[in-house]
């Protein structure tokens, strides 16, 4: 399992306005300080003297560095106090000129001797569960809301074998997983199930991209063309090529050009290349993607990915009836 670099950039983002935002109070507050109680500021300075002292006394030989230690932490102490008191006389808290953080362990930096430090991974996961919802488009994702009640008697043992396969296939993923092709026609929970595997995979932990096929292709053509986006899009489409599962709906429905046909072969071929799962969404047959797409793309399509067929009746129609 890999970070979300996009993700764990974001939460550094976050990490990073509180501790500017931090400054800034501070900041606020020593103004105050220096217009109030200037002394106070004098007594600071002197304060940073006896902290050099400190760690001169540490590294003294010949002398008991433990007892000159002790008796500059005393006069510390003394000045401290003393600061405070000014402070408090100027009607100022005690604690103005102290250091600002949201998180003391780590300092707002994110970082505790070079690992990510809790707050980091605290806001890394609301980050990610940001992302879950955003990518869900308010579809629940979760395999308990599946209902196979609402397929026929004909087609329900069908489509419990395909909600068993799904499960499976979420639980037991790995970078190693295979390619799924979700077929059949529209209104039978294509859709939904690619969102319950994509939600099951990625609170496992997993990088996982849920797009359209409109959408991603619509990365490559502005990482090709577009001035004002181009850089930005050069990052999605790296994005869409190295996540650890990438789920595509809609496949068929997609604007059909040399270029996009172009595009889904390569990222395709590169996501097959490096053995990154894909799946696939579509309503099409296999007679009708062989007429849409090139060979080249038919042949990834049906030599590489794992065919799903789903059955029954449009539940959507059953709906309107």
């Amino acid at each position: 399992m890999a970070y979300d670099t996009r993700l764990l950039a974001r939460a550094r983002d976050v990490l990073e306005a509180r501790r500017r935002e931090n400054r800034r109070e501070q900041d606020r507050r020593r103004a105050l300080a220096a217009e109030k109680a200037p002394e106070a500021l004098e007594l600071e300075r002197e304060l940073t003297g006896l902290m050099a002292q400190v760690v001169g006394a540490a590294l003294r030989k010949g002398d008991d560095p433990e007892r000159a230690v002790a008796e500059i932490q005393q006069r510390s102490a003394r000045l401290q106090e003393r600061q405070r008191l000014c402070l408090e006389r100027a009607g100022l808290p005690g604690d103005s000129l102290d250091d600002i953080y949201s998180c003391p362990k780590c300092r707002d930096t994110g970082y505790v001797l070079g690992q990510a430090c809790s707050c980091l991974m605290e806001e890394y996961q609301k980050q990610r569960e940001a992302e879950l919802s955003r990518m869900l488009r308010g579809q629940s994702g979760d395999f308990a809301d599946f209902r196979l009640d609402i397929y026929d008697e004909a087609t329900r043992p069908f489509m419990a074998g395909v909600l068993e396969l799904a499960k499976k296939y979420a639980a037991s993923f790995t970078p190693e997983s295979q390619n799924l092709l979700l077929r059949g026609g529209p209104g039978l929970g294509k859709s939904a199930l690619c969102a319950c595997i994509a939600r099951a995979v990625f609170e496992a932990g997993h990088t996982v991209i849920l797009d359209t096929v409109a959408g991603a292709l619509g990365q490559y053509e502005a990482a090709k063309f577009s001035r004002e986006h181009g850089e930005a899009a050069a990052r999605e489409v790296r994005r869409l090529e190295e996540s650890e599962l990438l789920l595509l709906d809609d496949l068929g429905t997609e604007m059909l050009t040399s270029f996009s046909q172009s595009a889904l072969y390569g990222l395709l071929d590169a996501r097959l290349t490096a053995r990154r799962p894909t799946v696939l969404v579509t309503g099409l047959t296999p007679e009708a993607l062989a007429e849409r797409y090139n060979p080249q793309l038919t042949s990834r399509l049906e030599g590489e990915f794992t065919s799903v067929q789903f059955y029954g009746r449009d539940q959507r129609r059953k709906k309107e009836d």
